[in-house]
């Protein structure tokens, strides 16, 4: 396994890895990487299994909101310029644009090639119609609300402990995954939002060669860990 970006996928995911202080990922040297490598296979990364052959981080809590599905923070916007760039590729233009519906009334003007984003710039541009704090409330609200399924497509890689197994491993190579047994399902029939790494080798067999192999990580049906 390429060590380096096994530790990439890490903090990819959100995760934090020992490295010495002020040395950052991209400029560790061999020795950084083999060092924090290490640890996970004194202390390998612990998988569950469900019943199924679904594979999940059972440290990653279930979501419940918005906050927990997108690292989105509003205080990380110190510009009008970084909503604008946020906004126009996020489910939170949904929330935007109806906002600007609501309080521009007849400065906005429908035509065939109307731009819903100008109505966004159109209030930024006067401070008493909404301004960056306004902005960062209304974000604050949006992430506070239940998360919702029409904005799957957009959820952060790491949102669920499925979600982070299914990354992982598809990120791994493939002659490992075909050696564990693993597959990468994204969607079972066309709609489904069913998106996940399953396992279909016994576990105690695939922990023998998973040790074999160096690798980083280790496989729990969950109730024997």
């Amino acid at each position: 396994m390429d060590r380096r970006r096994f530790l990439k996928s890490l903090v990819a995911l959100g995760m934090v890895i020992n490295l010495p202080p002020g040395v950052a990922l991209a400029g560790a040297t061999e020795q950084h990487i083999d060092q924090a490598f290490d640890r996970f296979l004194i202390a390998p990364w612990l998988f569950h299994v469900d019943e199924n052959g679904m594979i999940f981080d059972p440290s990653i809590p279930e979501p419940k909101t918005r906050a927990d599905v997108f690292s989105l923070r509003s205080k990380d916007l110190k510009t009008t310029d970084d909503l604008f760039q946020l906004l126009d590729n996020h489910p939170l233009s949904w929330r935007f644009n109806g906002y600007a519906e609501a309080n521009l009334g007849s400065w906005v003007i429908h035509t065939d090639e109307y731009d819903e984003r100008e109505s966004w710039r159109l209030l930024f541009k006067d401070p008493k119609r909404l301004s960056l704090s306004d902005g960062k409330k209304i974000i604050d609200e949006w992430l506070a609300e239940d998360y919702d399924w029409d904005e799957f497509d957009y959820f952060d890689s790491g949102w669920c402990g499925q979600s982070v197994a299914l990354t992982f491993f598809g990120d791994i190579d493939s002659d490992i995954r075909k050696q564990l047994g693993i597959e990468i399902i994204q969607g079972q029939y066309p709609g489904s939002t069913y998106y996940a790494a399953e396992i279909h080798r016994d576990l105690d067999e695939a922990n023998i060669l998973a040790k074999s192999l160096k690798l980083p990580f280790r496989f729990s049906g969950g109730n024997d860990a």
